[in-house]
């Protein structure tokens, strides 16, 4: 899923993409202590769940075929 330009703009996007943006420091911020392998493979989890809900303002990239 990709958002459009028009809802990249809105208040609801730009309240979602605040707190994720924040959330991806404080869970890298974590990252960076000591946790168990439990706490270290849910964290990373976290921030890649975190990263997918930001990729979905970034367009799909193009790509060229050369024939």
């Amino acid at each position: 899923m990709i958002i459009t330009p028009e809802h990249r703009q809105s208040a609801g996007w730009l309240l979602v993409k605040g707190y994720a943006t924040r959330r991806c420091v404080e869970l890298r911020a974590r990252l960076e202590g000591e946790l168990s392998h439990e706490e270290t493979i849910k964290t990373r989890a976290a921030l890649r769940e975190m990263k997918l809900l930001l990729s979905i303002e970034k367009p799909e990239q193009e790509f060229e075929i050369n024939e």
